[in-house]
């Protein structure tokens, strides 16, 4: 459980590296994946700058702006990697994540290694077909429920891909994670829920939204 619990640790880092309307009204273009080769660009330069929103008054002062830059690259087992520098709110500290971030054939991958220096990877799958499930056991599961959701953010509208991750955190609760990415631009947004299995509540916890962003 202690080796799962990790894992799980880093799959909460992947998902946060990085308000969502879903609005079909707006009179602003569609933006549509530009380089479909890869789900988040990583050339070093590119940015991209989100609003988080958390609705939980104990962690309220955490809201506000993240920016996010790639900033470096390294080699690991032949392959390159990339690092990223983050800006986060009430901050003027920069921080470089400890994890590390590679596009492969089948999807994005990130990389962190555990105190025993044993490396550890989360992935997200793509291309990906629509109802794919990619990750299942007792604790997450994660699949693409649509790829050709439209998302309406600050920084335009855009036709995304929407994963879903269902995380098991005990008994009484649950989390689901909803991550929406447009291939060639990035992460567009995240909606956080805890779940409750006694009464089937669902509370909106945290949600993150594309604010602006700068490709190379």
């Amino acid at each position: 459980m202690v080796i799962k619990m990790k894992k799980l640790h880093l799959f909460f880092w992947f998902i946060f590296m990085i308000a969502i309307s879903c609005s079909e009204d707006s009179n602003s273009p569609i933006i549509s994946p530009n380089n479909t080769d890869e789900l988040i660009p990583l050339k070093i330069g590119n940015t991209w700058v989100h609003n988080k929103t958390y609705y939980d008054e104990f962690l309220a002062e955490n809201s506000g702006k993240v920016t996010s830059t790639v900033i470096s690259d390294e080699m690991y087992n032949g392959e390159k990697y990339y690092r990223m520098e983050m800006l986060r709110p009430n901050s003027s500290q920069k921080e470089i994540s400890p994890v590390y971030y590679i596009n492969k054939s089948d999807g994005f991958y990130s990389l962190s290694f555990d105190e025993n220096n044993e490396p550890e990877t989360e992935f997200i799958k793509y291309p990906v077909s629509e109802g794919e499930i990619f990750f299942n056991d007792e604790i997450r599961k994660s699949y693409a429920e649509k790829v050709d959701t439209l998302i309406s953010t600050r920084a335009g509208k855009f036709k995304c891909i929407k994963y879903v991750h269902i995380i098991q955190l005990d008994g009484k609760y649950s989390s689901k994670v909803l991550t929406f990415y447009c291939p060639g631009i990035g992460l567009i947004g995240i909606e956080y829920y805890t779940m409750y299995h006694e009464t089937g509540n669902q509370v909106l916890f945290y949600t993150s939204e594309l604010v602006s962003y700068k490709l190379k």
